[in-house]
């Protein structure tokens, strides 16, 4: 009966996140520091600065699973450009500007246990689309 339960939450989730999820979306990288333009959308979108990185490190048990910080500036030709935070964990990964949703789903590299991370090495991948379009 656990087990059903424990599925049936699981796919509650899935299809809370996914209806939050920006549609008919690009995927893009963005090296700390870079600045990359979406195809799709016409937005560029810089990689700012990683403001904090307290997410449990592999091989690690932690209590709480943490989360990455970063500030990103985003702009598009003929509008004013804007900065914003984001953190990795739900409820504050995705911001809206001129018209589109862009939403952090991965920063890397990972932290590890005894392993400490270069800050220049850090990338975040966002899914960029028009919110309820698919």
């Amino acid at each position: 009966m656990r087990v059903l339960f424990s599925l049936l939450l699981v796919l509650v989730l899935v299809t809370m996140l996914s209806a939050a999820t920006p549609q008919a979306g690009e995927t893009l990288r963005v090296k700390v520091g870079t600045n990359v333009k979406a195809a799709k959308s016409g937005l560029n979108i810089e990689f700012v600065e990683l403001l904090d990185d307290s997410r449990c490190p592999k091989g690690a048990t932690c209590i709480w699973a943490g989360e990455g910080k970063i500030k990103l500036s985003i702009s598009k030709p003929g509008r004013k450009g804007q900065s914003f935070e984001l953190v990795t964990t739900e409820g504050n990964n995705t911001v809206s500007y001129a018209g589109y949703e862009l939403r952090l789903i991965e920063l890397t590299p990972q932290p590890a246990v005894n392993v400490r991370i270069d800050r220049t090495k850090y990338a975040a991948t966002f899914v960029i689309g028009k919110p309820g379009k698919s």
